[in-house]
């Protein structure tokens, strides 16, 4: 369990996992992933899907919540940073309560989440951060909501940067 420090953020750390190698032997857009965790290669024959397939591996390798800013900093282990403010996160809660049912539930967050304001309330405040397996982090709000697993994919694809949004 991961628990926010009073006076400043904590920190969940986990290594990288996977490896890129692209090959222009038989197709210019062939491209390998080899990731170790899963130990097997696949190949793909698009740059879409590679990069589908390699947002999906990529893992954090470190998380820094800080409730002074109220905001969580993610370094990826492919060297991108992202930063989420509190209520970017309670917006974008993946749970089937917050979604509206199983049946809208999905990989990708609403685009209406990126344009959520900021407010300072019990929901958008954070408690502590559990760390799910290897593959998600479970943050605990202050109204008591704790049922949002936000697997590395969806994390990455809720990062409100420029870059991730295109």
């Amino acid at each position: 369990m991961m628990r926010l420090g009073t006076a400043g953020p904590c920190r969940i750390i986990s290594p990288p996992f996977h490896l890129h190698k692209y090959s222009s032997k038989n197709h210019p857009r062939t491209a390998f992933c080899v990731c170790a965790a899963l130990r097997h290669t696949r190949k793909m024959r698009t740059a879409s899907e590679f990069s589908n397939r390699c947002t999906i591996l990529m893992k954090p390798t470190s998380i820094n919540a800080n409730r002074a800013k109220k905001e969580l900093t993610v370094l990826w282990d492919d060297g991108h940073t992202s930063w989420y403010t509190f209520s970017l996160l309670r917006a974008g809660c993946p749970c089937a309560e917050c979604r509206g049912g199983h049946d809208r539930m999905g990989d990708t967050p609403d685009p209406a989440v990126f344009e959520t304001p900021q407010t300072d309330d019990s929901a958008t405040r954070l408690k502590t951060i559990l760390q799910v397996g290897s593959y998600a982090i479970s943050p605990v709000w202050e109204d008591g909501h704790d049922a949002g697993i936000y697997q590395w994919h969806y994390l990455r694809a809720l990062c409100p940067c420029e870059q991730c949004r295109k």
